[in-house]
């Protein structure tokens, strides 16, 4: 299906929807706030009272559309995304547009009409109110039927994916671990010329063809979209790639690679008549450090207060199961390189440490990370603390007292640090996190992708970055794909 084809099936009817409930819930916030003198359509064009009202009626609905739109609520791509970005998005979204309809009415009442007319601040509250649970739960609704329907196939976008390395093998792995993606890979494109076939988990991947020949490749297969999970192997022959596929509306998507993110949104000089690139942008610095220590600590103080009890329930929980300490002791390095001591409820058996020597091949991590799968030294109580991530807990008063963030990279044992090469050391130039985006993005256990996640987010920091992880993480907790 073609993108102006999915637009009018999917996207025009969902803008009619969501304009005919901008008009529902203002004329419910104008029934509640005046109790329910809105009962009948004879009753709305009589009543004087209702009348400054109506003309908002008609600017309501191309508000809310516009602002919806603003954010990217209509696109296609972006309905892919995760629920807690949709969600946000939204929030944004109809906070914009509850603004901009206030805007609209005080300057309609002075400039044209009814200028001595007052509106009730009540009417926008509820307005506010019953669009952000009107709204979402629909859209809510919606996202959770499409993703069931791409779960049984129906809809799928037929991709092929360029590259056979790590990348690639990540990327499909990924593909056919969240069918609510709506992806279906038809099979692997080279640079090569010869047939083979590509393994991943229970089912094989047949090659499709040369990258040189790409139109005779998605005709052939009927594809939708093409994956570039190594365009660094194109050379120069990436933009004849794309052109290509342009030519038959084909999507291509690429993966950046370490060095793709570090330029990501960059910003071009000119030094002695020759262009160059920042590449080690900081975003965590003056004010912006400022206003992180005090989301810290102002989250931090809450969470402590609130999940006093759940502290002493587990605590005891971890007693009666087995002997030795509560709380899990190890020294971990933090920002700059300082070393200071890391605490956790303690989730495995006290001579843990004695044993990891003797487990040491049964890691299923790379790089400079140690994780097993089934884990022999947790006990039966760390599991459930660890699948819902109670055991990290302990850790708001780090962050309290400024050794830890809520969220950043994640602090390492000062053994793991001892194998570092010079430039990874680029994580300690900020506060190590409880959470951060490794944590809710994670395809594997390689130590590379956790370093690329790290560097992105040490210079793309926002409040609104920071929060969207949080959220994020309570959803990845909550459904327990965080565990391993």
């Amino acid at each position: 299906m073609s993108r102006g084809a999915r637009f009018l099936f999917s996207t025009v009817p969902l803008i009619c929807v969501d304009m005919l409930l901008a008009v529902f819930c203002f004329l419910a916030a104008y029934s509640m706030r005046f109790r329910g003198s809105l009962l009948s359509l004879e009753s709305m064009r009589s009543s004087a009272d209702f009348r400054p009202y109506l003309h908002l009626i008609i600017f309501a609905p191309v508000i809310r559309a516009f602002s919806y739109n603003l954010f990217g609520i209509y696109e296609t791509e972006r309905r892919r995304s995760r629920p807690a970005e949709d969600t946000f998005g939204l929030f944004k979204a109809i906070c914009l547009g509850t603004g901009m309809i206030i805007i609209v009415a005080f300057l309609y009442r002075g400039l044209f009409q009814f200028r001595e007319y007052s509106y009730a601040r009540l009417v926008f509250v509820y307005d506010w109110l019953f669009n952000l649970f009107v709204v979402t739960g629909l859209h809510s609704l919606i996202r959770a039927f499409r993703d069931e329907l791409r779960r049984r196939g129906v809809g799928a976008r037929r991709i092929a994916v360029q590259g056979t390395g790590e990348t690639w093998r990540a990327l499909v792995e990924e593909i056919q671990r969240s069918p609510e993606l709506g992806y279906h890979v038809v099979g692997y494109m080279d640079g090569g010329s010869e047939e083979g076939t590509m393994r991943v988990g229970n089912r094989s991947f047949e090659r499709l063809g040369g990258t040189r020949n790409v139109l005779d490749v998605i005709n052939r297969h009927n594809l939708d979209e093409i994956m570039l999970s190594d365009p660094g192997a194109l050379g120069a022959g990436l933009m004849h790639f794309i052109e290509e596929c342009d030519k038959v509306g084909v999507v291509v998507k690429m993966v950046p690679e370490l060095y793709g993110m570090l330029f990501r949104r960059k910003a071009m000089e000119e030094l002695a008549g020759l262009p160059v690139i920042q590449v080690n942008e900081i975003a965590i610095v003056g004010f912006a450090r400022v206003l992180k220590r005090a989301e810290d600590v102002i989250l931090s103080a809450l969470g402590l207060a609130f999940l006093s009890p759940l502290f002493a329930l587990t605590a005891a929980a971890i007693k009666l199961e087995s002997p030795g300490p509560v709380f899990f002791r190890q020294d971990r390095v933090g920002k700059n390189g300082r070393v200071f001591r890391f605490y956790k409820f303690r989730s495995m058996v006290t001579e843990a440490e004695e044993m990891k020597a003797s487990l040491e091949d049964l890691n299923i991590a790379q790089g400079h990370i140690f994780k097993i799968k089934d884990d022999p030294r947790i006990t039966r109580v760390g599991k459930f603390i660890r699948r819902t991530s109670i055991d990290e807990l302990p850790q708001l008063w780090h962050v309290l007292k400024g050794k830890m963030s809520l969220v950043g990279p994640r602090p390492p044992t000062v053994t793991e640090v001892e194998r570092y090469e010079e430039w990874q050391r680029r994580r300690f130039s900020t506060t190590p996190g409880i959470t951060g985006l490794w944590q809710i993005n994670r395809t594997g256990h390689s130590f590379e992708e956790m370093l690329k996640w790290d560097i992105y987010y040490i210079e793309n920091w926002s409040l609104w970055l920071d929060l969207k992880i949080l959220l994020r993480t309570i959803a990845v907790v909550l459904t327990g794909k965080g565990a391993y």
